[in-house]
Protein backbone atom coordinates (compact mmCIF):
# COMPACT_ATOMS: atom_id res chain seq x y z
CA UNK A 1 0.00 0.00 0.00
CA UNK A 2 1.51 3.36 -0.68
CA UNK A 3 1.98 6.12 1.64
CA UNK A 4 -1.37 8.20 1.47
CA UNK A 5 -0.44 11.23 2.98
CA UNK A 6 2.45 11.04 0.31
CA UNK A 7 0.51 10.51 -2.25
CA UNK A 8 -2.55 13.29 -1.08
CA UNK A 9 1.08 16.02 -0.85
CA UNK A 10 1.66 15.21 -4.66
CA UNK A 11 -1.57 15.75 -5.84
CA UNK A 12 -2.00 18.88 -4.12
CA UNK A 13 1.69 20.17 -5.18
CA UNK A 14 0.37 18.94 -9.07
CA UNK A 15 -2.79 21.07 -8.53
CA UNK A 16 -1.15 24.27 -7.57
CA UNK A 17 1.04 23.48 -10.42
CA UNK A 18 -1.34 22.97 -12.86
CA UNK A 19 -2.82 26.39 -11.80
CA UNK A 20 0.26 28.23 -11.85
CA UNK A 21 1.13 26.62 -15.33
CA UNK A 22 -1.97 26.65 -17.52
CA UNK A 23 -1.96 29.25 -19.95
CA UNK A 24 -3.73 32.10 -19.88
CA UNK A 25 -4.64 33.51 -23.10
CA UNK A 26 -6.49 37.07 -22.97
CA UNK A 27 -8.29 38.75 -25.94
CA UNK A 28 -6.55 41.48 -24.62
CA UNK A 29 -6.84 45.00 -25.50
CA UNK A 30 -5.09 48.82 -25.08
CA UNK A 31 -5.24 51.85 -26.26
CA UNK A 32 -3.71 51.69 -29.65
CA UNK A 33 -5.30 48.00 -30.29
CA UNK A 34 -7.90 48.45 -33.56
CA UNK A 35 -10.30 46.73 -35.36
CA UNK A 36 -9.22 45.68 -39.49
CA UNK A 37 -12.47 44.73 -41.63
CA UNK A 38 -12.68 42.69 -44.48
CA UNK A 39 -15.01 41.72 -47.08
CA UNK A 40 -14.01 39.26 -49.87
CA UNK A 41 -17.63 39.60 -51.12
CA UNK A 42 -16.79 43.15 -52.60
CA UNK A 43 -14.54 44.39 -55.57
CA UNK A 44 -10.73 45.97 -55.11
CA UNK A 45 -11.12 49.92 -54.97
CA UNK A 46 -9.38 53.06 -54.12
CA UNK A 47 -10.80 53.81 -50.88
CA UNK A 48 -10.62 50.77 -48.68
CA UNK A 49 -8.84 51.20 -45.83
CA UNK A 50 -10.03 48.27 -43.20
CA UNK A 51 -12.30 50.93 -41.81
CA UNK A 52 -15.88 48.99 -41.13
CA UNK A 53 -17.29 51.36 -44.07
CA UNK A 54 -14.31 50.64 -46.45
CA UNK A 55 -12.94 46.94 -45.32
CA UNK A 56 -10.28 45.54 -47.33
CA UNK A 57 -11.01 43.00 -50.24
CA UNK A 58 -8.64 40.57 -49.22
CA UNK A 59 -7.21 39.01 -46.10
CA UNK A 60 -3.52 39.11 -47.38
CA UNK A 61 -3.74 43.30 -47.45
CA UNK A 62 -5.17 43.04 -44.15
CA UNK A 63 -2.57 41.00 -42.87
CA UNK A 64 0.56 42.91 -44.47
CA UNK A 65 2.80 43.58 -41.58
CA UNK A 66 2.43 47.34 -41.57
CA UNK A 67 -1.50 47.13 -41.29
CA UNK A 68 -1.91 44.35 -38.61
CA UNK A 69 -0.19 44.74 -35.64
CA UNK A 70 0.13 43.21 -31.94
CA UNK A 71 -3.49 43.47 -30.03
CA UNK A 72 -5.59 44.36 -33.38
CA UNK A 73 -8.74 42.27 -34.03
CA UNK A 74 -9.32 41.05 -37.56
CA UNK A 75 -12.95 40.75 -38.34
CA UNK A 76 -14.03 38.93 -41.35
CA UNK A 77 -16.94 38.65 -43.95
CA UNK A 78 -18.71 35.19 -44.70
CA UNK A 79 -17.16 33.38 -47.67
CA UNK A 80 -14.22 31.27 -48.52
CA UNK A 81 -10.91 32.46 -47.45
CA UNK A 82 -9.03 29.11 -48.62
CA UNK A 83 -6.00 27.59 -47.05
CA UNK A 84 -4.57 30.16 -44.25
CA UNK A 85 -0.73 30.34 -43.03
CA UNK A 86 0.37 32.32 -40.14
CA UNK A 87 4.06 32.30 -39.72
CA UNK A 88 6.55 34.43 -38.87
CA UNK A 89 4.17 36.95 -36.45
CA UNK A 90 5.58 36.62 -33.24
CA UNK A 91 3.11 39.45 -31.29
CA UNK A 92 3.85 41.19 -28.38
CA UNK A 93 -0.10 41.12 -27.61
CA UNK A 94 -2.85 38.56 -28.93
CA UNK A 95 -3.61 39.10 -32.39
CA UNK A 96 -7.49 37.80 -32.62
CA UNK A 97 -8.90 36.72 -36.04
CA UNK A 98 -12.58 35.95 -35.95
CA UNK A 99 -15.98 35.77 -38.13
CA UNK A 100 -17.74 39.61 -38.71
CA UNK A 101 -21.06 39.47 -36.28
CA UNK A 102 -23.88 36.67 -37.83
CA UNK A 103 -21.00 35.66 -40.96
CA UNK A 104 -19.00 32.92 -40.95
CA UNK A 105 -15.76 33.25 -42.62
CA UNK A 106 -14.59 29.79 -43.73
CA UNK A 107 -11.17 28.51 -44.68
CA UNK A 108 -9.65 24.86 -45.84
CA UNK A 109 -7.41 24.53 -43.39
CA UNK A 110 -4.87 26.68 -40.98
CA UNK A 111 -1.33 26.54 -40.82
CA UNK A 112 0.35 28.24 -37.91
CA UNK A 113 4.22 28.36 -38.09
CA UNK A 114 6.78 29.97 -35.66
CA UNK A 115 4.41 32.55 -34.35
CA UNK A 116 3.46 33.57 -31.41
CA UNK A 117 -0.27 35.56 -29.89
CA UNK A 118 -2.76 35.05 -32.14
CA UNK A 119 -6.36 33.96 -31.32
CA UNK A 120 -8.64 32.06 -33.71
CA UNK A 121 -12.13 32.75 -32.81
CA UNK A 122 -15.52 31.48 -34.48
CA UNK A 123 -14.49 30.48 -37.79
CA UNK A 124 -15.14 27.53 -40.10
CA UNK A 125 -12.54 25.18 -41.25
CA UNK A 126 -13.88 22.77 -44.29
CA UNK A 127 -11.20 20.87 -46.06
CA UNK A 128 -13.65 20.03 -48.80
CA UNK A 129 -13.45 23.28 -49.42
CA UNK A 130 -9.37 23.00 -50.98
CA UNK A 131 -8.98 23.06 -54.41
CA UNK A 132 -7.53 19.64 -54.49
CA UNK A 133 -9.03 17.93 -51.70
CA UNK A 134 -6.31 15.50 -50.05
CA UNK A 135 -6.32 13.47 -46.49
CA UNK A 136 -4.49 16.77 -44.20
CA UNK A 137 -4.39 18.63 -40.53
CA UNK A 138 -6.85 20.75 -40.65
CA UNK A 139 -5.17 23.09 -38.41
CA UNK A 140 -1.98 22.26 -37.65
CA UNK A 141 0.45 24.52 -34.83
CA UNK A 142 4.21 23.83 -35.35
CA UNK A 143 6.73 23.25 -32.50
CA UNK A 144 7.81 27.24 -33.25
CA UNK A 145 5.05 28.23 -32.02
CA UNK A 146 3.15 29.75 -28.61
CA UNK A 147 0.37 31.16 -26.66
CA UNK A 148 -2.04 30.05 -29.39
CA UNK A 149 -6.08 29.72 -28.99
CA UNK A 150 -8.09 28.21 -30.47
CA UNK A 151 -11.95 28.96 -29.49
CA UNK A 152 -15.24 28.22 -31.35
CA UNK A 153 -14.63 26.82 -34.21
CA UNK A 154 -16.20 24.37 -36.66
CA UNK A 155 -13.61 22.20 -37.90
CA UNK A 156 -14.70 19.59 -40.49
CA UNK A 157 -13.17 16.82 -43.18
CA UNK A 158 -16.42 17.58 -45.33
CA UNK A 159 -19.94 19.14 -44.11
CA UNK A 160 -21.75 15.38 -43.92
CA UNK A 161 -19.89 12.18 -44.40
CA UNK A 162 -23.40 10.15 -44.43
CA UNK A 163 -22.29 8.49 -47.91
CA UNK A 164 -18.31 8.12 -47.55
CA UNK A 165 -18.00 3.93 -47.68
CA UNK A 166 -15.13 2.84 -44.51
CA UNK A 167 -12.68 3.30 -47.97
CA UNK A 168 -13.36 6.68 -47.74
CA UNK A 169 -13.26 7.44 -44.15
CA UNK A 170 -9.95 5.67 -44.17
CA UNK A 171 -8.45 7.68 -47.02
CA UNK A 172 -10.21 10.99 -46.87
CA UNK A 173 -10.79 11.83 -42.90
CA UNK A 174 -8.25 14.40 -42.35
CA UNK A 175 -7.28 15.17 -38.78
CA UNK A 176 -9.05 17.94 -36.57
CA UNK A 177 -6.49 19.85 -34.77
CA UNK A 178 -2.45 18.92 -34.21
CA UNK A 179 -0.54 20.87 -32.15
CA UNK A 180 3.34 21.03 -31.09
CA UNK A 181 3.17 24.23 -29.52
CA UNK A 182 3.65 25.76 -25.89
CA UNK A 183 0.93 27.17 -24.39
CA UNK A 184 -2.01 26.49 -26.52
CA UNK A 185 -5.26 26.85 -25.86
CA UNK A 186 -7.86 24.85 -27.18
CA UNK A 187 -11.10 25.29 -26.24
CA UNK A 188 -15.09 25.00 -27.00
CA UNK A 189 -14.80 24.08 -30.88
CA UNK A 190 -16.99 21.26 -32.31
CA UNK A 191 -14.63 18.78 -34.48
CA UNK A 192 -16.92 16.53 -36.88
CA UNK A 193 -16.28 14.05 -39.56
CA UNK A 194 -12.07 13.77 -38.45
CA UNK A 195 -9.87 11.00 -38.59
CA UNK A 196 -7.56 12.27 -35.50
CA UNK A 197 -10.02 14.84 -33.49
CA UNK A 198 -7.40 16.61 -30.95
CA UNK A 199 -3.44 15.61 -30.77
CA UNK A 200 -1.78 18.03 -28.43
CA UNK A 201 2.13 17.45 -28.42
CA UNK A 202 3.19 20.75 -26.92
CA UNK A 203 3.46 21.58 -23.16
CA UNK A 204 1.85 23.76 -20.86
CA UNK A 205 -0.99 23.44 -23.03
CA UNK A 206 -5.18 23.30 -22.28
CA UNK A 207 -8.09 21.33 -24.22
CA UNK A 208 -11.72 22.37 -22.90
CA UNK A 209 -14.77 22.23 -23.72
CA UNK A 210 -14.82 20.62 -26.92
CA UNK A 211 -17.07 18.44 -29.09
CA UNK A 212 -16.10 15.85 -31.31
CA UNK A 213 -18.16 13.56 -32.75
CA UNK A 214 -17.53 11.51 -35.66
CA UNK A 215 -13.66 10.32 -35.94
CA UNK A 216 -12.12 7.46 -36.92
CA UNK A 217 -8.77 7.65 -35.07
CA UNK A 218 -7.91 8.90 -31.89
CA UNK A 219 -10.44 11.36 -30.42
CA UNK A 220 -8.12 12.77 -28.14
CA UNK A 221 -4.47 12.33 -27.88
CA UNK A 222 -2.14 13.92 -25.16
CA UNK A 223 1.84 13.22 -25.85
CA UNK A 224 3.15 16.16 -23.41
CA UNK A 225 3.76 17.01 -19.73
CA UNK A 226 1.24 19.60 -18.09
CA UNK A 227 -1.76 19.09 -19.77
CA UNK A 228 -5.11 19.73 -18.76
CA UNK A 229 -8.35 18.34 -20.53
CA UNK A 230 -11.53 19.37 -19.22
CA UNK A 231 -14.91 19.05 -20.10
CA UNK A 232 -14.58 17.72 -23.62
CA UNK A 233 -16.96 15.17 -25.14
CA UNK A 234 -15.90 12.49 -27.52
CA UNK A 235 -18.16 10.29 -29.35
CA UNK A 236 -19.25 8.14 -32.40
CA UNK A 237 -16.04 6.48 -33.25
CA UNK A 238 -16.01 4.72 -37.08
CA UNK A 239 -14.80 1.56 -37.81
CA UNK A 240 -12.48 2.10 -41.09
CA UNK A 241 -9.57 -0.85 -40.22
CA UNK A 242 -8.05 -2.85 -37.92
CA UNK A 243 -6.57 -0.12 -35.29
CA UNK A 244 -7.57 0.33 -32.05
CA UNK A 245 -9.55 3.48 -31.71
CA UNK A 246 -9.43 5.52 -28.21
CA UNK A 247 -11.23 8.06 -27.36
CA UNK A 248 -8.14 9.52 -25.19
CA UNK A 249 -4.66 7.82 -25.82
CA UNK A 250 -1.04 8.93 -24.51
CA UNK A 251 2.07 7.39 -25.13
CA UNK A 252 5.75 7.74 -24.37
CA UNK A 253 8.63 8.38 -25.86
CA UNK A 254 12.61 8.20 -25.23
CA UNK A 255 15.66 9.72 -26.32
CA UNK A 256 15.83 7.66 -29.21
CA UNK A 257 12.17 8.18 -30.17
CA UNK A 258 10.95 4.34 -29.43
CA UNK A 259 7.80 4.15 -28.12
CA UNK A 260 7.45 3.21 -24.42
CA UNK A 261 10.79 4.08 -22.96
CA UNK A 262 10.19 7.80 -21.32
CA UNK A 263 7.68 9.50 -18.97
CA UNK A 264 4.61 11.76 -19.59
CA UNK A 265 4.22 13.43 -16.13
CA UNK A 266 1.57 16.15 -14.58
CA UNK A 267 -1.59 15.75 -16.77
CA UNK A 268 -5.36 16.18 -15.79
CA UNK A 269 -8.58 14.71 -17.71
CA UNK A 270 -11.55 15.73 -15.38
CA UNK A 271 -15.32 16.06 -16.20
CA UNK A 272 -14.64 14.32 -20.27
CA UNK A 273 -17.55 12.32 -21.65
CA UNK A 274 -16.24 9.60 -23.60
CA UNK A 275 -18.75 7.44 -25.97
CA UNK A 276 -18.46 4.73 -28.41
CA UNK A 277 -21.82 5.45 -30.13
CA UNK A 278 -24.67 7.29 -29.25
CA UNK A 279 -26.48 6.21 -32.57
CA UNK A 280 -28.45 3.69 -33.07
CA UNK A 281 -28.42 3.87 -36.76
CA UNK A 282 -24.31 4.36 -37.62
CA UNK A 283 -23.37 2.70 -40.70
CA UNK A 284 -19.44 1.67 -38.88
CA UNK A 285 -19.03 1.69 -35.05
CA UNK A 286 -16.20 0.55 -34.35
CA UNK A 287 -15.20 -1.06 -30.83
CA UNK A 288 -13.28 2.30 -29.15
CA UNK A 289 -11.33 1.75 -25.94
CA UNK A 290 -11.79 4.57 -23.63
CA UNK A 291 -8.63 5.92 -22.17
CA UNK A 292 -5.97 4.09 -23.15
CA UNK A 293 -2.45 4.32 -21.70
CA UNK A 294 -0.40 1.82 -23.00
CA UNK A 295 2.89 3.08 -23.09
CA UNK A 296 4.46 4.36 -19.81
CA UNK A 297 5.60 5.45 -17.67
CA UNK A 298 3.08 7.85 -16.91
CA UNK A 299 3.81 10.24 -13.59
CA UNK A 300 1.57 12.34 -11.41
CA UNK A 301 -1.98 11.95 -13.57
CA UNK A 302 -5.36 13.02 -12.33
CA UNK A 303 -8.02 10.73 -14.10
CA UNK A 304 -11.34 12.16 -12.10
CA UNK A 305 -14.72 12.68 -12.99
CA UNK A 306 -14.99 11.42 -16.46
CA UNK A 307 -17.97 9.27 -17.89
CA UNK A 308 -16.91 6.22 -20.35
CA UNK A 309 -19.82 4.36 -22.16
CA UNK A 310 -17.48 1.70 -24.34
CA UNK A 311 -17.86 -1.65 -25.90
CA UNK A 312 -14.47 -3.29 -24.64
CA UNK A 313 -12.47 -4.19 -22.33
CA UNK A 314 -10.06 -0.84 -21.61
CA UNK A 315 -12.86 1.42 -20.60
CA UNK A 316 -9.51 3.05 -18.17
CA UNK A 317 -5.97 1.83 -18.48
CA UNK A 318 -3.33 2.61 -17.36
CA UNK A 319 0.12 0.77 -18.02
CA UNK A 320 3.23 2.16 -16.02
CA UNK A 321 1.82 4.23 -13.24
CA UNK A 322 3.61 6.67 -10.83
CA UNK A 323 1.71 8.55 -8.54
CA UNK A 324 -1.53 8.46 -10.62
CA UNK A 325 -5.14 9.31 -8.89
CA UNK A 326 -7.94 7.67 -10.62
CA UNK A 327 -11.19 8.97 -9.01
CA UNK A 328 -14.71 9.16 -9.16
CA UNK A 329 -15.18 7.99 -12.59
CA UNK A 330 -18.15 5.98 -14.63
CA UNK A 331 -17.09 3.30 -16.53
CA UNK A 332 -19.96 1.41 -18.88
CA UNK A 333 -20.07 -0.93 -21.25
CA UNK A 334 -23.63 -0.42 -23.23
CA UNK A 335 -24.11 -4.57 -23.60
CA UNK A 336 -23.13 -8.09 -22.08
CA UNK A 337 -20.96 -8.91 -25.14
CA UNK A 338 -17.69 -9.05 -26.24
CA UNK A 339 -15.27 -7.15 -25.90
CA UNK A 340 -15.77 -6.26 -22.61
CA UNK A 341 -16.67 -5.88 -19.63
CA UNK A 342 -14.98 -2.41 -19.55
CA UNK A 343 -12.78 -2.14 -16.48
CA UNK A 344 -10.47 0.36 -14.48
CA UNK A 345 -7.33 -0.74 -14.24
CA UNK A 346 -3.39 -0.16 -13.62
CA UNK A 347 -0.93 -2.54 -15.00
CA UNK A 348 2.78 -2.59 -14.70
CA UNK A 349 4.88 -0.98 -17.46
CA UNK A 350 4.95 -3.70 -20.71
CA UNK A 351 8.90 -3.62 -20.11
CA UNK A 352 8.29 -4.95 -16.11
CA UNK A 353 8.89 -1.37 -14.18
CA UNK A 354 6.24 -1.47 -11.62
CA UNK A 355 3.66 1.00 -10.85
CA UNK A 356 4.13 2.78 -7.66
CA UNK A 357 2.35 5.22 -5.61
CA UNK A 358 -0.91 4.91 -7.48
CA UNK A 359 -4.82 5.10 -6.24
CA UNK A 360 -8.07 3.93 -7.77
CA UNK A 361 -10.74 4.76 -5.48
CA UNK A 362 -14.53 5.88 -5.37
CA UNK A 363 -15.05 4.81 -9.23
CA UNK A 364 -18.25 2.74 -10.68
CA UNK A 365 -16.90 0.01 -13.63
CA UNK A 366 -17.67 -3.86 -14.22
CA UNK A 367 -14.16 -4.94 -12.97
CA UNK A 368 -10.73 -3.49 -11.40
CA UNK A 369 -8.50 -6.15 -12.25
CA UNK A 370 -5.95 -8.21 -10.06
CA UNK A 371 -4.84 -6.07 -6.98
CA UNK A 372 -0.72 -5.17 -7.51
CA UNK A 373 1.91 -4.05 -5.19
CA UNK A 374 1.85 -0.14 -5.50
CA UNK A 375 -2.06 0.65 -6.29
CA UNK A 376 -4.11 1.24 -3.35
CA UNK A 377 -7.55 0.39 -3.93
CA UNK A 378 -10.71 1.68 -1.54
CA UNK A 379 -14.55 2.50 -2.42
CA UNK A 380 -14.97 1.34 -5.61
CA UNK A 381 -18.27 -0.28 -7.06
CA UNK A 382 -18.77 -2.97 -9.21
CA UNK A 383 -21.77 -2.83 -11.56
CA UNK A 384 -23.76 -5.97 -11.49
CA UNK A 385 -27.36 -4.07 -12.57
CA UNK A 386 -26.93 -0.62 -14.55
CA UNK A 387 -30.96 -0.50 -14.04
CA UNK A 388 -30.15 -0.82 -10.20
CA UNK A 389 -27.49 2.41 -9.72
CA UNK A 390 -28.78 4.44 -13.07
CA UNK A 391 -31.97 6.35 -13.99
CA UNK A 392 -31.61 5.79 -17.40
CA UNK A 393 -28.86 4.20 -18.84
CA UNK A 394 -29.81 2.62 -21.84
CA UNK A 395 -30.76 6.77 -22.84
CA UNK A 396 -26.91 7.63 -21.71
CA UNK A 397 -28.47 9.19 -18.63
CA UNK A 398 -25.82 7.91 -15.62
CA UNK A 399 -27.31 10.07 -13.02
CA UNK A 400 -28.00 7.86 -10.16
CA UNK A 401 -30.83 6.88 -8.66
CA UNK A 402 -32.03 8.29 -5.16
CA UNK A 403 -31.80 4.64 -3.75
CA UNK A 404 -28.77 3.62 -6.02
CA UNK A 405 -26.06 1.40 -4.33
CA UNK A 406 -23.55 3.97 -5.28
CA UNK A 407 -25.43 6.66 -2.64
CA UNK A 408 -22.86 8.01 0.12
CA UNK A 409 -19.92 5.13 0.01
CA UNK A 410 -17.09 7.16 -1.23
CA UNK A 411 -13.62 7.30 0.38
CA UNK A 412 -13.53 10.82 2.28
CA UNK A 413 -9.81 10.89 1.64
CA UNK A 414 -10.24 10.44 -2.12
CA UNK A 415 -13.56 12.39 -3.05
CA UNK A 416 -13.56 15.58 -5.34
CA UNK A 417 -15.08 18.36 -4.65
CA UNK A 418 -17.67 18.27 -7.56
CA UNK A 419 -18.84 16.36 -9.91
CA UNK A 420 -18.55 16.11 -13.99
CA UNK A 421 -21.98 18.13 -14.12
CA UNK A 422 -20.24 20.82 -11.68
CA UNK A 423 -22.29 19.99 -8.52
CA UNK A 424 -20.65 20.22 -5.49
CA UNK A 425 -20.23 16.97 -3.01
CA UNK A 426 -20.92 17.29 0.34
CA UNK A 427 -17.89 18.09 3.08
CA UNK A 428 -19.46 16.73 6.14
CA UNK A 429 -20.55 13.25 4.93
CA UNK A 430 -19.38 10.78 2.19
CA UNK A 431 -20.21 11.64 -1.41
CA UNK A 432 -21.61 9.01 -3.81
CA UNK A 433 -19.17 7.02 -5.68
CA UNK A 434 -18.66 7.44 -9.26
CA UNK A 435 -19.38 10.27 -11.83
CA UNK A 436 -22.16 11.45 -10.55
CA UNK A 437 -23.39 12.84 -7.40
CA UNK A 438 -26.95 12.10 -6.87
CA UNK A 439 -29.04 15.59 -6.70
CA UNK A 440 -32.85 15.99 -6.05
CA UNK A 441 -33.81 18.11 -9.49
CA UNK A 442 -31.32 16.28 -11.90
Amino acid sequence: MPNIKLVQKNILSLRIFILIAMPIILLATNVTAKNIYVDINRAPYAGENGSQQNPWSTLKKAMSKNILESGDTLILSGGNYGALTIKNRKNKKPVTVTSAKGEKAEFSSILINSSQNWVLHNLKINGSLAKDYKKTKLVLIDKKSSSISLTNLNIQSIPDASRWSQKDWHEKASDGIRSSGRNVSISNNLLTNVGNGITVMGENSVVKNNVIDQFSADGMRGLANDLLFEGNTVKNCIKVDQNHDDGFQSWSSGPNGRTGRGTISNVVLRGNTFIGSDNPNAKFTCAMQGIGLFDGMYENWIIENNLVVVDHWHGITVMGAKNVRIIHNTVIDPNDRKPGPASIKIFNHKKGMASSGSVIANNIAASFGKKIPGVFRHSNLQISNKNEIFQDPENFNFNLKENSPARKKANMLFKTQTDIKGRPRPKSERSDVGAFQYSPSQ
